[in-house]
């Protein structure tokens, strides 16, 4: 029977396999933070196979140190590990976007019950990165370690936490915009028109009533609560973002007595909750203007 003379190859004492004139190949674990330095030292040994014949010793066998070193990664080590907040009654806080240590944002948004008065921010950095907490009152948090937790204050309107990893006078700061819900049933909310007769009438149930002769008309919406969005949407479909106080754009009034069209007006407050009002718009001849208005 023929004999096989190739040699043995090991990786730290482990086997490593391979095929007759093709080199042997083994995956090493490095293992460790890529944010801290790094040498990891690996024995290679190359010994004659059993069918050499004889007993093997050390002097037959060829041994290859390698040291393997890896620089801190500094970037890696400024990822932000994990962020949470929980609210005072324990309740743990959405963050939007959801916080992913894969691939965290820049900017994340928080919103709280009108009832809670403060939070606790939670920052975990990767080692050896030091966690900081700022807020734009001027209150800082560290404890130099890896990981901070810090009760923060709710204002009545919005505050914006800095966050940041540190290490070795680099850092990676990121934003968190902390402000209370609204309660959108409680927003009392106006409307004027432009082109229209007469005030805009409250009909109750979120419906407002606009009576006009002109072939378009514009809505001026007029409410007192800085974190609620507006939106006017047409029967065609067409959405426009409002802004308190400021006009929409024209709309299309129906054209004949009796015929009316209704708009609707969106609000929101960032959340999946919205509150839909209708705005009826009727045309009102204008001989029934005419009728209604006074002599002097």
């Amino acid at each position: 029977a023929s004999q096989t003379f190739d040699a043995k190859i090991a990786e730290n004492g482990i086997k490593v396999d391979y095929v007759a004139g093709k080199p042997g190949i083994s995956t090493v674990q490095l293992g460790g933070s890529p944010a801290q330095p790094f040498v990891k030292d690996v024995t290679i040994q190359v010994a004659p196979p059993p069918s050499f014949g004889g007993e093997i010793d050390e002097s037959d066998m060829t041994t290859y140190q390698l040291l393997i070193s890896r620089e801190p990664d500094i970037a890696a080590a400024l990822m932000p590990k994990s962020l949470e907040i929980i609210d005072s009654l324990f309740n743990d806080v959405n963050l939007a976007p959801e916080f992913r240590a894969s691939s965290p944002s820049l900017l994340y948004t928080a919103q709280v019950l009108p009832t809670i008065s403060k939070v606790r921010v939670q920052l975990g950095c990767n080692e050896p990165a030091l966690a900081e907490i700022d807020t734009v009152s001027g209150s800082s948090f560290t404890n130099d370690s890896t990981a901070l937790e810090s009760w923060v204050q709710v204002p009545s309107s919005e505050d914006t936490l800095t966050a940041a990893c540190v290490l070795n006078g680099n850092r990676r700061s990121f934003h968190i915009t902390i402000s209370k819900s609204v309660s959108l049933k409680q927003v009392k909310i106006t409307l004027s028109a432009i082109g229209s007769h007469g005030p805009v009438q409250d009909l109750g149930s979120d419906t407002f009533l606009v009576w006009t002769s002109e072939a378009q008309v514009q809505l001026v919406p007029l409410y007192d609560e800085p974190g609620v969005k507006l939106s006017l949407e047409e029967p065609s479909g067409q959405k426009y973002t409002l802004g308190e106080g400021i006009p929409t754009p024209p709309i299309e009034a129906p054209k004949q007595d009796g015929l009316n069209e209704t708009v609707y007006l969106i609000m929101s407050a960032g959340g999946p909750e919205q509150r839909q009002l209708s705005v009826i718009i009727a045309h009102l001849e204008e001989a029934v203007i005419a009728s209604r208005t006074p002599e002097p």
